[in-house]
């Protein structure tokens, strides 16, 4: 039988039983395990930045005035180890472009959000295309959506 004393009080006596401790958790050493969860692995939530490569922008035609504005084509296309290779035709009009662009993965909406930032210095009117590669994308099915509002669905192995 455990006999705990204290100082401060007259008199020892037997120690309280403690309960049975949770069979969930157990104290060893100041240290506490939790048994590993029996739901599977757990989805990720949120956003995430990508890596962007690669970026570049080309004029691909020169215009008069009195124009069109071209209609934009959006293409992506699935490499092995999370690339993701990117076409956007016709997205801007510029001259001598200057392209950046950052991207993230929105998890919560199956998404991947591209922003460009374009800065042109000349003054005149072309057709612009731009290419780029997205590294780091999670495997699944993915719209890919750009600050111009195209988008386009891509699966990753």
């Amino acid at each position: 039988m455990l006999w705990t004393c204290f100082m401060l009080m007259l008199g020892c006596g037997p120690a309280e039983q403690q309960p049975d401790p949770d069979p969930n958790t157990r104290e060893a050493n100041n240290e506490t395990t939790t048994p590993p969860s029996t739901t599977g692995p757990t989805t990720p939530t949120g956003t995430a930045p990508l890596v962007v490569e690669s970026v570049e922008a080309d004029c691909v035609q020169q215009m008069d005035t009195g124009f069109v504005f071209p209609t934009s084509v959006l293409r992506a296309q699935s490499q092995e180890g999370g690339v993701v290779e990117v076409r956007h035709d016709e997205f801007a009009l510029g001259c001598c472009p200057t392209l950046t662009a950052q991207a993230r993965v929105d998890y919560d909406a199956h998404r991947l959000e591209v922003l460009y930032n374009l800065s042109d210095q000349c003054d005149c009117t072309c057709i612009l295309d731009a290419g780029y590669r997205l590294v780091g994308v999670p495997s699944g099915g993915w719209t890919l959506t750009t600050s111009t509002g195209d988008d386009v669905q891509v699966t990753v192995p």
